[in-house]
């Protein structure tokens, strides 16, 4: 029982960082371009689904709402990260409820802390744009 019990959160833990992708600029603005497109798409055909639109919101929503925590778990859990994602944890941040700001900048100078010193330039301006 206690093997089964392991083995289960073994494999909770190898999901959680493997949902923990932080996406490169150009991924992030292909999936902004996708967006729009499918939107403009919507539009201009004959027949307008009101279902079909809500779920493309709803995707989108939940894209965006998942790329801050996706983010910093990304940089909290690889351990050579592609200092250049931290734009995108930037435009992230931005896009957050004001509300929920002030906690996710804490988030985020505690975790440029533990970046490896060749992300130097990336993490200044990381605090550039969040202070």
């Amino acid at each position: 029982m206690k093997h089964l019990f392991l083995i289960l959160v073994l494999l909770l833990l190898s999901n959680t960082v493997a949902n923990a992708y932080c996406p490169t600029a150009e991924e992030f603005q292909a999936k902004s371009r996708y967006f729009q497109s499918k939107a403009i798409s919507m539009m201009s055909s004959q027949s307008s689904d009101l279902n079909a639109a809500e779920a493309l919101l709803d995707e989108q929503s939940r894209y965006l709402d998942s790329l801050f925590p996706n983010c910093m778990q990304y940089f909290r859990t690889v351990q050579k990260p592609d200092c250049r994602r931290l734009n995108v944890l930037t435009t992230s941040y931005y896009m957050l409820d004001k509300s929920k700001q002030p906690a996710a900048k804490n988030q985020i100078y505690n975790m440029l802390l533990s970046l490896p010193v060749s992300c130097e330039s990336e993490i200044q301006a990381t605090k550039i744009m969040i202070k």
